[in-house]
């Protein structure tokens, strides 16, 4: 390895591969689809119940990934509104912040060290009497409109995205529409370098993570979030083998992981797509 070049500068060479990211409502690469959910209640007359459902499938398997719900009533106890959404499929998760739903506005960035969540009923939007008096909760409360971060987790990929979401809950009625859904095969924006034979699995991954390699001989690098390198593996084996890295020292966060072929002496500020391949690691313990 005394032949390549990699350090901070190196980061810097490919600086145009790590900083693009996906903002909430701007499309850029990312492909736009048209939903039709519409959920209103539009009055809340005593002795009222009322809750409709409508789902989602945002990965394009035919299986609903995605369900949200509205809720009206005027019962004792109970008394007005709540919109959630859920994630049926534990590989799609919604960015969260504490319990809620996160409200995205125009240009929000949706970054891998976000919070996200899966599971069952994160508010959209909340405002009811109950036992315990007046309860409001959610981001769309307040504010209607907004985006709403979501990322599809793959074996050697994470997709991000985001719906175009309006929410109205109060005590006289309750609405919620999606308008569509914008998704892109890319991490945060890296485009994936095609090289056949280069991947990582599981992303996100724990204690170890396994790299598939491209060519016979080169060498694995892994750099945190600052450019730092934290881990360096020498390759010499056959194209398309595994080598198994013990990353259970490395702290959760969003790594980038780079392997280079033998023989690449090009200056790291002169390197090209075709001299590298570039993937990006979740690590979560």
């Amino acid at each position: 390895m005394k032949t390549m070049i990699l350090c901070l500068s190196f980061l810097f060479g490919v600086q145009s591969y790590l900083e693009a990211q996906v903002l909430a409502g701007v499309l850029g690469d990312l492909e736009y689809t048209v939903t039709s959910i519409d959920l209103q209640i539009p009055d809340n007359p005593p002795n009222n119940f009322a809750e409709l459902t409508d789902s989602l499938d945002v990965t394009g398997d035919g299986v609903e990934d995605l369900v949200f719900q509205v809720t009206l009533a005027s019962v004792p106890d109970f008394e007005g509104s709540v919109i959630s959404v859920s994630s049926l499929n534990p590989d799609v998760e919604l960015m969260t912040t504490g319990y809620d739903a996160t409200r995205l506005v125009l240009n929000d960035p949706i970054l891998p060290d976000s919070t996200w969540s899966a599971g069952f009923g994160w508010p959209v939007a909340a405002f009811f009497y109950g036992i315990a008096g007046l309860t409001t909760s959610g981001q769309w409360l307040n504010d209607f409109t907004g985006y709403m971060g979501f990322r599809v987790l793959m074996p050697t990929d994470t997709l991000y995205g985001w719906l175009d979401v309006y929410a109205e809950a109060n005590l006289a009625y309750v609405k919620l529409k999606v308008s569509g859904f914008a998704l892109e095969p890319v991490i945060n924006g890296v485009e994936e370098q095609a090289e056949e034979g280069f991947a990582l699995f599981p992303n996100p991954a724990g204690d170890y993570v396994v790299v598939q390699v491209p060519a016979v001989r080169g060498g694995i690098f892994i750099f945190d979030s600052m450019g730092r390198m934290v881990l360096e593996r020498d390759y010499f084996g056959e194209i398309g083998g595994e080598v198994d890295l013990d990353i259970s020292m490395l702290p959760a966060g969003v790594y980038r992981v780079v392997f280079m072929s033998e023989g690449v002496t090009k200056s790291p500020l002169h390197l090209h797509s075709d001299d590298f391949c570039l993937k990006e690691l979740i690590i979560s313990h």
